[in-house]
């Protein structure tokens, strides 16, 4: 084998290699709309774009958690509270809060979460949904 032979064989095995965003890319336009989950193949966003206008990505990244910290704790006190008139009033707060953050306002799971949530807190929400969209 001469050393020009050697040089091509190696060049086409660096050509050959596929980065791993290539083989992600590659298979989310493959399976479009065919995967029941989008973990780690699509950075989804649940939340409503104009929200984070004229933020840094880190100042993003600290009103989403804010964001899911108000959510949880709007969502647990609605259904601990007994009182209706109060229950009415967080309800109301709920839905406006709602319709402002999440972009898909059809009170399903996953218009206010995504998969990775656990699952008690999932039911959480999901109470608090059921609640407020009757």
């Amino acid at each position: 084998m001469t050393k020009t032979t050697k040089n091509n064989e190696s060049a086409k095995q660096v050509n050959n290699k596929v980065s791993a965003k290539d083989i992600l890319n590659n298979l989310q336009k493959e399976t479009s709309g065919l995967l029941k989950t989008c973990l780690g193949t699509k950075k989804a966003t649940i939340y409503k774009t104009d929200i984070f206008m004229d933020c840094t990505e880190k100042e993003r990244k600290s009103l989403r958690k804010k964001l899911r910290n108000t959510l949880y704790s709007l969502c647990s006190s609605l259904i601990d509270e007994k009182d209706k008139e109060k229950q009415n009033k967080l309800i109301k707060s709920f839905n406006d809060f709602y319709k402002s953050v999440y972009a898909v306002n059809d009170y399903s799971l996953q218009s206010i979460c995504n998969e990775n949530l656990k699952q008690e807190k999932k039911e959480v929400l999901q109470n608090a949904l059921n609640l407020c969209k009757q």
